[in-house]
């Protein structure tokens, strides 16, 4: 393997890394608004529970009641908060490795040489773990993100700093 095609694949990797990145950052945000909103539901369907609980409704109130223990039963199997956590973690580690897998196509492997099939290695066998250790994002959220992308909305920038 030649320098360039070194070189080639580690811009590659790069590219994916930082894609993954966004893609991560994306379900996190997703995760983020089903809590807000599920949260939303419960509260207000429970509070105006307690406002028609105490008039002649009580049917209302009853169901009002059933629906706002469901949100929150929907809530507490979801856990969406956890979820959006993991999905943060998941996205600064690849954009972590993006970042370093620039530095080392920009700036080479130990000691500023060029970088080596073996520095390669290393940083394909992390993405491959990070793959694995990652939490599932679904497809239809790399669709958004791709059209985040395109018009320009980034998460991350390009110094490795939120662009938000």
């Amino acid at each position: 393997m030649t320098t360039d095609d070194i070189l080639a694949e580690i811009d590659r990797l790069h590219r994916a890394t930082a894609f993954a990145a966004e893609w991560q950052i994306t379900a996190a945000g997703f995760w983020a608004n089903v809590q807000f909103f599920l949260g939303a539901a419960a509260a207000a369907l429970a509070a105006v529970s307690s406002g028609t609980a105490f008039s002649e409704h009580s049917v209302v109130a009853g169901s009002l009641a059933a629906a706002a223990a469901l949100a929150a039963a929907v809530l507490a199997s979801l856990r969406p908060a956890e979820r959006t956590a993991q999905h943060q973690q998941a996205a600064a580690t690849y954009h972590a490795l993006a970042v370093e897998a620039r530095m080392l196509h920009g700036f080479g492997g130990a000691g500023g040489g060029t970088p080596t099939l073996d520095d390669l290695r290393k940083l394909e066998a992390r993405k491959v773990k990070l793959d694995a250790d990652s939490p599932w994002a679904p497809r239809r959220l790399a669709k958004k993100t791709e059209g985040f992308l395109e018009k320009g909305r980034r998460y991350y920038d390009n110094e490795g700093r939120a662009a938000v």
